[in-house]
């Protein structure tokens, strides 16, 4: 889970350091962190932050009380309708 405010913060902080042409800013995720990092080549400057996670879900929530399957009821469809279409579009989009 990461707060917004602190992940804007963190990125603020480090973009400063990042190319002025490029202004790329790099994100890793894994072993409950993220790190921030941006570079400088062309003037040797660097910087990175690391932001400690307690979760990292890549995945949106299935529970009933998540907000996909509300939209979804709320749009009078039902979930496993919805995720045989896309499931069903995935596999003939090949074709």
């Amino acid at each position: 889970v990461l707060e917004k405010k602190e992940f804007y913060s963190t990125l603020r902080r480090v973009s400063v350091m990042a190319n002025q042409a490029s202004n790329l800013v790099k994100l890793d995720l894994g072993n409950g962190s993220m790190v921030v990092s941006a570079q400088d080549v062309d003037y040797a400057m660097a910087g990175h932050e690391t932001i400690n996670l307690l979760e990292i879900n890549t995945t949106p929530g299935m529970t009933a009380t998540s907000f996909i399957p509300q939209q979804v009821r709320a749009a009078g469809l039902e979930m496993k309708d919805v995720l045989a279409d896309i499931i069903e579009g995935k596999l003939n989009a090949d074709d």
